[in-house]
């Protein structure tokens, strides 16, 4: 298998897959494309109507309107909301994301779409606690500062430089087709706090702890909640679980995904 992309100019291999660097408008060759919905620029749609070459449209987020393609596939149930096509959620090997947990209440990306002045009022009024804020890879990120927290940059890894380290997960989003991040932390039992968007109420199921975002004084009750012992075991008892019952579920899902592929070359 040979992938192009539309923004890495150079050529490189992940996971034993060989990624061509650029797009160079071609389709000779190819067998079926896959292409993501938030690509306006490339032309790779009516590239593949022209050349009679089946597409795969890949939606992250809930657009009002989507460009008819040959087969659609959706991140979550609730970002389908009843449409056309299929539902393949992210994947998480939990073993890949298993460790030991940490002490601090950590927020990844500190953007305020992302829940980035949650966090900096958290850390402003909970002088006593820990916080570890993580620098997001897009969107305007947040300066938080004080002697009880510390920001660190995007990192590669997840699991040695935040999950470790982690002992709540905040996701005060504004909007979140699904949250693979919170699923992530609930392979090692990571209790997480989260706003009940559709898509995270979806992923996280019961094991989440769901508080408004406008709620200030109740993100920090249910810190607060998470200090008693057997409290906090019995949440991160509920995510260990939720975490295997999801990922064997998207293991179902990309296995569906690989048919229908093979299916359209």
């Amino acid at each position: 298998m040979h992938v192009a992309t539309v923004f890495a100019p150079l050529g490189y291999a992940f996971d034993g897959v060989q990624v061509l660097g650029r797009w160079d408008r071609s389709l000779a060759g190819y067998d079926v494309v896959v292409s993501h919905h938030g690509d306006t620029r490339s032309g790779v749609r009516a590239a593949c109507a022209k050349a009679r070459l089946p597409h795969i449209l890949m939606v992250h987020g809930s657009p009002d309107r989507v460009a008819d393609s040959g087969l659609v596939v959706w991140n979550s149930e609730s970002s389908r909301a009843g449409r056309d096509g299929i539902v393949v959620r992210p994947h998480v090997d939990p073993a890949a994301y298993s460790t030991d947990l940490g002490d601090r209440t950590t927020l990844v990306n500190l953007s305020p779409e992302k829940g980035g002045e949650v966090f900096r009022y958290l850390v402003r009024s909970m002088p006593d606690d820990r916080f570890l804020g993580v620098r997001g890879g897009y969107g305007r990120q947040m300066r938080v500062v004080g002697p009880n927290v510390e920001t660190i940059p995007t990192t590669q890894d997840m699991v040695g430089d935040v999950y470790a380290r982690t002992r709540v997960l905040l996701m005060p989003s504004e909007t979140e087709t699904w949250g693979r991040t919170g699923i992530e932390a609930m392979c090692s039992g990571i209790p997480v706090i989260a706003h009940p968007t559709p898509g995270l109420r979806e992923s996280l199921g019961d094991a989440g702890i769901f508080v408004d975002r406008s709620d200030l004084a109740g993100w920090i009750a249910a810190i607060r909640d998470l200090d008693d012992p057997e409290r906090y075991a019995a949440v991160s008892a509920a995510a260990f679980a939720r975490a295997a019952e999801v990922c064997a579920q998207t293991a179902a899902d990309l296995d569906l995904f690989a048919e229908l592929v093979e299916g359209c070359a």
